[in-house]
């Protein structure tokens, strides 16, 4: 006597299932280790940008005050002047972008990273 249960099983018992599930959810597994870690790893580059771009804040607010609210020239002359230790790049190795007169306060300046993909204006912009 068989149920009815027990009779569909008969086509998948020379498949031997049960051996491929552990390894389909090992398989499952190491491909959402491998999303969560590159999303980790996108988002540990964004907090590090942030915070060049905060010390790069600094030392631009610096120079405006010691040169009567000026911008710098570029990044690097605030390496070369004594107020930034280092380069002005982001987390990925592209350069940071400073625009003066500012878009969004014309008295000041703007500050932004071209983000993960290095394209300018781009949507993964980090500012």
């Amino acid at each position: 006597m068989f149920f009815a249960w027990e009779r569909s099983a008969v086509i998948f018992r020379g498949v031997e299932l049960g051996r491929a599930r552990p390894v389909f959810a090992a398989l499952a597994m190491m491909a959402l280790l491998l999303i969560l870690g590159a999303r980790e790893q996108r988002n540990a580059g964004i907090r590090s940008t942030r915070a060049a771009l905060g010390v790069v804040h600094a030392a631009v607010s610096a120079y405006r005050a010691d040169h009567a609210k000026r911008c710098p020239p570029t990044l690097a002359d605030l390496a070369a002047d004594g107020y930034l230790r280092g380069s002005a790049t982001d987390a990925w190795g592209h350069s940071l972008r400073l625009i003066c007169p500012g878009r969004r306060d014309p008295q000041g300046y703007d500050l932004s990273s071209d983000g993960p993909d290095g394209v300018v204006g781009g949507l993964d912009r980090v500012e």
